[in-house]
């Protein structure tokens, strides 16, 4: 990976400084202030979040980074389902694409956490900028369509992993296909319900 560092002056009448990182990794580049993607001269559009997460991940330099680690420094003690954090890689995975070999540029550890690949990060300095690229894939959806929208119908085709919201007293407030294909309940059955119906008590 390569690692640079450049000190932001705050204002000229103040010597706080923040220190930003210049990230580099695959073919992408990560600054951290401000929080900006881009692949060559083409600003990559990913929220803020999802940015922190990756950030966290660069700076790891291959190393893995456990889950609660990243739903402490990024969520910052807020309460989320599990997950959030994997639907969070998985929209950082949607628009990085692929290393060249077709395999991801974050890598999962069973039981472990998440890493940058090995292959993505930089031993000798940026990577060749004639790197094939996968062929990008169309996640397009109807012109006109809000954005939550968009991130409801996401959500809700998602079918590898059960996603749900809760309100505050604990009642389940949307459920996707694969909270469905792993609870073994119908959105009719369970929307509305307590979440302790997960847990029966047992004698």
């Amino acid at each position: 990976m390569v690692l640079s560092k450049k000190k932001m002056r705050v204002s000229p009448h103040n010597e706080t400084t923040t220190t930003s990182q210049a990230l580099a990794f695959d073919r992408y580049s990560l600054t951290t202030h401000p929080l900006v993607l881009t692949e060559g001269q083409r600003r990559v559009s990913v929220a803020r979040r999802q940015l922190e997460v990756l950030a966290l991940l660069a700076q790891a330099n291959g190393h893995v980074v456990s889950g609660a680690t990243i739903l402490d420094k990024v969520w910052q003690g807020a309460f989320v389902d599990p997950g959030s954090l994997t639907q969070c890689i998985f929209l950082l995975r949607r628009a990085l694409g692929k290393l060249r070999d077709g395999s991801e540029i974050i890598e999962t550890v069973a039981r472990h956490g998440y890493r940058l690949a090995p292959a993505a990060l930089h031993k000798n300095g940026p990577a060749s900028t004639d790197r094939r690229r996968s062929a990008p894939i169309d996640f397009s959806l109807p012109r006109g369509m809000a954005e939550q929208d968009q991130f409801r119908l996401l959500v809700e085709s998602i079918d590898e992993y059960a996603i749900y919201m809760l309100d505050r007293a604990g009642r389940v407030l949307t459920w996707n296909a694969g909270a469905e294909k792993n609870k073994g309940y119908r959105a009719s059955e369970i929307l509305g319900q307590h979440f302790s119906r997960f847990f029966p008590l047992r004698m």
